[in-house]
């Protein structure tokens, strides 16, 4: 855009110059008596280039946001104030580690009652035995208290877990993306406490077109840029394909794997807004050009290409131009046929070869048959004298 902004003033310039030498010239005619039909042809400055043969590829591009397949929200199974806090936001942790405590001495006061319980229960039950042997006592007897000593077994058993639960440990191996209790504060059963995010579990979800699906195949790569990683690009692969097609949305959903790192983990954020780049066909060695060079009118593509001047150029009934600039040429319009595109160049399939010179700046203001003069920005900001060049006939 720069560019051609500073190519717009320059040729702004280049008119202007041109306009007021055509000025002193007439004057300077009036006063030698130079014959009237002599005339001076104007150079039109342009830049111009030669094709180039490159590998180019066809992208299908998309957003999304980088997802963790492996995250938890880590529910407490206790009930109690929370006493401890073991672990902050953003730190890893391994499965199993504890993340908080909560009070247990009203379940550890619970289980002692019990064991007590227990206690008794086996002094009732071995009465309730030696009765039955001595014929004083009922087989009813001893049943209950077997009952009653399995009862308060299976109570001792629960408040244990009880006390287990006490403490909250991590489900999962990650990072602690969220804490949501402080000491102090009752913790109640089922409440969230912690959320944990796996970093070696993230992917990235795509919607694809119903259209384009039949392109797409496992272990295909795409290229993805994240915000929160400005300046890196991370390669990825197509791990999953849905098997249906989202009715609402006529779109597949497909799974993007990270390859590769590049031990940017940290940098890597869960829900971070994500550019890919899918490549969906590549071609090796081809004829591309800039993009800005093709021109478009009436759904046809066209091209300006920069022709030798020739001794025979600009031949009419009055004049005949020749020029010692090896810079001066004739501007010609030419249709192309192109294939694929990139976000700078386009395959170019037929219309021009790679010897010929494609006009990359200053095409826009041209007709076919224009004189022009290939030079470029620098030349033309930086010359102190006219873009111009006479051509003496």
């Amino acid at each position: 855009m720069i560019k051609h902004i500073i190519y717009i003033v320059t040729l702004t310039i280049f008119l202007t110059q041109v306009l007021t030498g055509c000025n002193v010239y007439e004057k300077a005619n009036a006063n030698d008596e130079v014959e009237s039909n002599v005339t001076k042809p104007v150079a039109f400055p342009v830049e111009a280039t030669y094709p180039q043969r490159n590998k180019i590829s066809k992208f299908f591009e998309t957003t999304s946001r980088v997802s963790a397949e492996n995250k938890v929200d880590v529910i407490s199974k206790g009930m109690g104030i929370c006493v401890e806090i073991c672990v902050e936001e953003g730190e890893r942790v391994k499965e199993g580690q504890v993340l908080a405590k909560l009070d247990t001495s009203e379940v550890e006061t619970q289980i002692l009652q019990t064991k007590v319980n227990i206690e008794k229960c086996k002094s009732a039950l071995a009465i309730a035995e030696q009765s039955l042997r001595e014929g004083i006592g009922s087989k009813v007897e001893r049943d209950n208290a077997k009952f009653a000593l399995d009862a308060a077994e299976a109570t001792l058993k629960i408040q244990q877990l009880q006390l287990k639960n006490q403490t909250i440990t991590a489900p999962i191996s990650g990072v602690i993306t969220r804490r949501n209790i402080n000491k102090g504060v009752m913790v109640s059963v089922g409440m969230p406490v912690f959320s944990i995010v796996d970093p070696d579990s993230y992917c990235i979800p795509i919607s694809i077109p119903e259209r384009e699906i039949s392109k797409v195949f496992h272990g295909q790569e795409a290229e993805v840029f994240i915000d929160s990683c400005p300046e890196k690009k991370y390669r990825t692969v197509v791990d999953r394909i849905s098997p249906t097609i989202d009715s609402s949305s006529g779109t597949v959903k497909a799974t993007l794997k990270f390859v590769d790192f590049n031990n940017d983990l940290d940098c890597i954020k869960d829900y971070a807004f994500s550019r890919v780049k899918l490549v969906m066909e590549t071609r090796e060695n081809v004829l591309t050009i800039p993009k800005d060079a093709v021109l478009e009118e009436s759904g046809k593509k066209y091209v300006f290409i920069a022709e030798r001047l020739s001794s025979e150029s600009g031949e009419n009934s009055k004049t005949k131009t020749e020029s010692n600039d090896d810079n001066i040429y004739i501007a010609k319009k030419v249709e192309i046929q192109v294939g694929l595109e990139d976000p700078m160049s386009i395959e170019v399939v037929s219309g021009i070869d790679d010897n010929t010179m494609v006009i990359t700046l200053g095409q826009m203001s041209l007709k076919p048959g224009s004189i022009i003069k290939v030079t470029s920005l620098e030349e033309s900001v930086n010359s102190s004298s006219p873009l111009s060049t006479s051509l003496n006939l």
